[in-house]
């Protein structure tokens, strides 16, 4: 990450910060199973791979001025981005205690998906010479985007005698989602004496 912070004698202020992160893993999963049961044994071997990816950007300013001794202004501004990537693939079969073939599947899951964020406020503050008085007024808008895309087929093959079962499953899912957010604050305070104050807003 990065951080920036610089200060101006006239009153200004500017900070930024900037964070990079990176995943990458992969995993992979053998399992055995034995089930015993009244009619006999039965053996379950599985095998997954699986790999996750992610990488997210996140990138901060802000900005503080002390315009003059009764009027400060400060914007903030907020970037984020994420992305995701999830792979699975695996088989997995079921044999009976004389290794005789029960049943057997594949899998296969891709799923892909991206966020992106902005957020952003303004905030003007007036203090009156009377001590404890101010008014205040923000501003703050939100948008966001969101994409995911997955991408799942699994096969699978059940053994009957002289009989094959087929059945399978092939899905492909699109999503996207906005959002988009504003608001609008005012705010008055007003002393009232000895550490009391009364707030509007």
């Amino acid at each position: 990450g990065l951080n920036f912070n610089h200060d101006w004698k006239n009153g200004h202020e500017l900070n930024g910060s900037y964070i990079f992160d990176h995943l990458d893993r992969d995993t992979e999963t053998k399992t055995l199973r034995e089930n015993y049961l009244p009619t006999g044994s039965l053996r379950f071997e599985d095998e997954t791979f699986e790999n996750n990816l992610r990488q997210g950007h996140r990138f901060n300013l802000g900005l503080e001025s002390e315009l003059d001794s009764l009027h400060q202004i400060r914007w903030d501004l907020r970037l984020n981005s994420t992305m995701n990537e999830r792979l699975v693939e695996g088989s997995s079969q079921t044999l009976d205690a004389n290794n005789v073939l029960q049943n057997e599947s594949d899998r296969y899951q891709q799923l892909q998906g991206q966020r992106r964020n902005v957020e952003s406020e303004f905030l003007f503050r007036h203090r009156f010479k009377q001590a404890g008085r101010s008014l205040s007024a923000g501003f703050n808008f939100n948008l966001g985007d969101n994409q995911r895309e997955a991408d799942i087929r699994s096969r699978n093959r059940y053994f009957h005698s002289d009989q094959v079962l087929l059945d399978s499953i092939i899905q492909a899912q699109n999503t996207h989602s906005e959002v988009l957010g504003y608001g609008l604050n005012v705010t008055h305070i007003e002393p009232l004496g000895k550490r009391r104050y009364l707030e509007f807003l």
